[in-house]
């Protein structure tokens, strides 16, 4: 699915949270790099929204992707 969320500068979920992806992790980053919100200003709450949404699955996927091993014998899980 692909939303607009800055209908002014037709700027979409997927690329605000390609932008998060890229390291751009604030709304000011992003509305200078997409120009989110510089039109009528409505969709900066929402924006926002879509941004901490992103940061939250960015920190999911790195957390997921660590590598843990358990050792069922001394119940231990290792790093």
């Amino acid at each position: 699915n692909n939303m607009y969320v800055c209908i002014c500068n037709a700027v979409t979920d997927r690329q605000i949270k390609a932008a998060v992806q890229e390291g751009y992790g604030t709304f000011k980053k992003i509305q200078q790099q997409l120009d989110v919100g510089t039109g009528c200003g409505k969709c900066e709450c929402h924006a926002k929204e879509v941004i901490l949404e992103a940061i939250n699955d960015k920190r999911k996927a790195r957390v997921s992707s660590s590598p843990i091993t358990f050792n069922p014998v001394s119940g231990l899980a290792s790093f």
